[in-house]
């Protein structure tokens, strides 16, 4: 007989390993699974919850957790399990109000992200989607791309995953520039980048990731006016969130041959269903797969899980966000 009930809605949680499961039914929790599949906006996350009764624990992913779906925990929800880092779906105010805990898992995927975005910026360089898709269909187009050797590889958010970048990228030869609110003085000494401001990464870059949180500060941070003081031929990297880019003003910039290409693992709506981003050759869009890989999946589930267990039978937990 189980104690505890957590309402499982991220999909990824213990597919590749089901030791997290393990873990929590070993503390008496019982995991329960909607009979469908998400990411739920708030609707949809509200009737999941509705069926699957009240319970002590909720694990989400990309779905929206704002204040009615909050109210609808009470009164016998303890905690909100992220897994994953972001937590701009959540209501964090509204969660702590109401005495639930929000956790995040810091530190599983970064790796993961920062890869792909050490995979766009190549791919930028070279074309490659564009190159292999002419080629099956039947064409032999070459494009003309370059060297990573010596270009400036801007990016904005040094935090886990921008350092992670910025090791990659001084691994081909980058000189990498970088902003963070909070600077790492030591980690930039070591790895020989220099701080810049937002708008000098924009002037002098060659390529520039993002990987700084959605904020009312950060929102349409590449805009029509800031595409405009970019270095003619750069390329734009983001794998952080889409409200961080103006997907019009994106759009006409690489149409125009102002910014040569971008890469984004994320969009504004997912899937980005009339998306200005979408037909356009030199944009490359993936869905939201930065911490789509098997290790990223077994370290995020293990976290996320292990969040659980401390707040519902201690009371704390190290990962505690709100």
């Amino acid at each position: 007989m189980y104690k505890y009930k957590l309402l499982v809605t991220a999909r990824s949680f213990a597919k590749y390993d089901a030791e997290p499961i393990k873990r929590l039914e070993a503390h008496s929790i019982e995991v329960v699974r909607p009979s469908i599949s998400g990411p739920f906006d708030e609707a949809g996350l509200i009737k999941v919850i509705e069926t699957a009764g009240q319970m002590d624990a909720l694990m989400v992913g990309n779905d929206d957790v704002t204040d009615e779906v909050i109210q609808k925990l009470l009164p016998r929800t303890k905690i909100i399990s992220r897994y994953g880092i972001g937590i701009d779906n959540i209501d964090v105010q509204a969660a702590a109000k109401s005495g639930i805990a929000v956790t995040n898992t810091p530190g599983a995927n970064d790796k993961s992200v920062a890869d792909l975005a050490m995979g766009f910026v190549i791919s930028c360089a070279r074309s490659l989607p564009q190159q292999m898709m002419s080629v099956q269909e039947g064409s032999w187009d070459r494009k003309t791309g370059v060297e990573l050797d010596g270009k400036v590889l801007g990016i904005i958010g040094m935090g886990r995953i921008g350092k992670g970048l910025a090791r990659r990228a001084r691994a081909f030869g980058m000189k990498v520039i970088g902003f963070d609110k909070y600077w790492d003085v030591a980690f930039a000494e070591g790895n020989e980048i220099a701080f810049k401001s937002i708008e000098e990464i924009l002037r002098v870059s060659d390529f520039v990731s993002l990987h700084v949180p959605a904020t009312e500060e950060t929102e349409n941070l590449i805009n029509e006016a800031s595409l405009a003081t970019m270095k003619r031929g750069a390329s734009i990297i983001n794998t952080a969130r889409g409200e961080l880019i103006d997907e019009k003003a994106l759009a006409d910039a690489v149409k125009t041959k102002r910014i040569k290409a971008a890469a984004v693992d994320v969009t504004r709506n997912e899937p980005p269903v009339g998306s200005p981003l979408l037909g356009v050759a030199d944009i490359l869009i993936t869905p939201h797969i930065g911490a789509n890989t098997e290790d990223a999946g077994k370290s995020m589930s293990t976290i996320a899980a292990d969040n659980v267990i401390d707040m519902l039978i201690d009371g704390r937990c190290a990962n505690r966000v709100g």
